[in-house]
């Protein structure tokens, strides 16, 4: 049995074509079993009698295919017909598990129709709930309204968005800085960790409504809202990004110092890699957790959504608090929807958690 992995990959194109012949011939001549792994579909029409195609990292079947093609193979053979079809056969495999289809049909039921139908679902439920009297409006309003409330205080509840999102994103962006040294510098040494990893859980167990009072004495006014979303947001990212740094392979640690790499090396090409997914998990939900961070601090300062939300529920305007209400959550879809797209484009060639379904 013999198994080859890109045996003739660094040749001219001439010279492998020949060692193909002679490897089919050796072949045709011994009847032994040969895996050969290949990126190329010339080669691969050439040598196989049986061509299985794999998706890109992490690899997955994407068709199993007995080439038709005669048993004894010769240089004649690429310019054939049938030996063109067969290359077709291939490639069109090759176009269809690239990680990259289009938004056909498909997956458009796969992808985009769960979420809909259920939020169409309870909105319509809603709304007939609330138009029958079954649900008294003041406590739910219906979705109409909310839609009509919205839009008759846009300019309002848009500015009131705006300062939210930049207080949210600079408390993210914060958190998701100072959360990955502290983890790191926290995953430098045992000792460091059993001495100050229970003071970042204490501060997480800290209600922040109960401290957000504070925050205005020690921040001030206009620094509070982004205080309140960096200290809600900043514990995940240090919970995941540490989990992550002490889950490194011990195999590859050891490897790293055999060749006598140093921390910074390590840290950098190894460590950081290897906790990549665990950080994007961790700022996945910061994302969410630093709108609410501003909106809390905002129920204080008295801008932004909080603000809005809460004069709006003291005049009773509970159609006006479910739009603010709304804004901030499409708010936190956005956030989280970019972070999804980073993880996306970072870890999709090579993560599990983001190959194709």
């Amino acid at each position: 049995m013999l198994l080859l992995d890109e045996p003739f990959a660094a040749l001219d194109e001439i010279t492998r074509q020949q060692l193909d012949e002679h490897l089919h011939q050796l072949w045709y001549e011994r009847r032994m079993t040969v895996i050969f792994v290949t990126h190329s579909i010339i080669e691969a029409t050439f040598l196989a009698q049986r061509a299985v195609v794999l998706t890109r990292r992490p690899a997955r079947v994407i068709l199993d295919h007995s080439l038709d093609l005669p048993e004894r193979r010769t240089a004649a053979l690429r310019t054939d017909a049938q030996f063109s079809q067969q290359m077709r056969v291939l490639f069109e495999a090759l176009e269809r598990g690239d990680g990259r289809p289009g938004m056909n049909a498909p997956n458009f039921v796969r992808n985009v129709l769960p979420p809909i139908v259920p939020f169409v679902a309870v909105t319509m439920a809603t709304e007939l709930a609330v138009r029958q009297g079954w649900v008294p409006s003041f406590l739910v309003p219906a979705p109409s309204s909310v839609v009509l409330a919205m839009f008759r205080n846009w300019p309002e509840l848009w500015r009131a968005t705006l300062n939210t999102a930049n207080a949210s994103l600079i408390g993210f962006g914060m958190s998701a800085i100072i959360g990955s040294l502290v983890a790191i510098a926290l995953s430098s040494a045992a000792w460091v960790q059993r001495a100050f990893y229970p003071y970042a859980v204490f501060f997480q167990t800290v209600p922040i409504i109960a401290i957000a009072p504070l925050l205005v004495i020690w921040f001030g006014w206009d620094r509070t809202v982004v205080a309140s979303a960096f200290i809600v947001s900043i514990f995940p990212v240090i919970a995941n990004t540490l989990t992550g740094l002490l889950s490194t392979d011990p195999a590859l640690r050891d490897l790293f110092r055999l060749y006598d790499a140093k921390r910074l090396a390590t840290l950098l090409k190894l460590r950081l890699p290897f906790a990549l997914p665990h950080v994007m998990t961790g700022l996945r939900i910061a994302a969410g957790l630093a709108v609410i961070g501003a909106i809390v601090g905002e129920f204080i300062t008295g801008s932004g959504i909080g603000g809005s939300i809460m004069v709006s529920r003291q005049q009773n305007r509970v159609d006006k608090v479910f739009a603010g209400l709304l804004l901030a959550s499409l708010l936190g879809i956005v956030l989280f929807t970019l972070v999804n797209l980073i993880s996306r484009l970072s870890l999709r060639h090579w993560h599990a958690s983001e190959a194709e379904s």
